[in-house]
C-alpha cells in the first residue's frame, strides 16, 4: 500500500500494525492448538471432535493469512519468528497436555472467547477509520 493508502486509515497505523500482529500471533497459536488437539484427543465422540477441531484449525489458518495480508497492505511485516508469537499474544496457548475430549474442548472454548473479545475491541477501534 502506498502513502496515500495509509493516509486513508484515520488512525495511528503503527499502533494498528501492532494490534494486527497480536491478532496474527493469536491466530497461529490457535491454529496449532486446534490442530495438535485433533491429533492427541481421546475420549467419547473422538472422531466428531477431531473433525470439528480440524475445521477450526483451517479457519484459524485462513484468519492468519487474512491478517498477514492486511499487515502487508499497511506497510508492515507480520511477526516472522514463531517464538515471538508468545511475546505478543493476547490469548495465549493452552497445550493439549490432557488429551481428554472435555479438557481439549474447554481449552479451545476459552481461546475462542478471548479471540471474540479481542476482535470486538479491534473492530470498535477501527470502525469508521480503516476501510
Amino acid at each position: 500500500m502506498g502513502t496515500k493508502g495509509i493516509e486513508i486509515v484515520g488512525m495511528d497505523v503503527q499502533q494498528l500494525l501492532k494490534v494486527l500482529n497480536i491478532a496474527f500471533a493469536d491466530e497461529w497459536l490457535a491454529y496449532y492448538q486446534y490442530w495438535l488437539g485433533a491429533k492427541v484427543v481421546k475420549g467419547p465422540m473422538k472422531e466428531a471432535v477431531i473433525t470439528e477441531l480440524l475445521q477450526h484449525a483451517t479457519d484459524e489458518l485462513r484468519h492468519a493469512d487474512m491478517i498477514a495480508g492486511r499487515i502487508i497492505q499497511l506497510g508492515g511485516t507480520p511477526v516472522t519468528e514463531p517464538k515471538q508469537w508468545y511475546e505478543v499474544t493476547n490469548c495465549g496457548y493452552d497445550a493439549p497436555n490432557d488429551p481428554f475430549v472435555e479438557t481439549i474442548l474447554k481449552q479451545n472454548i476459552q481461546g475462542e472467547r478471548c479471540a471474540i473479545g479481542f476482535y470486538k475491541r479491534l473492530l470498535e477501534s477501527v470502525q469508521g477509520k480503516d476501510p
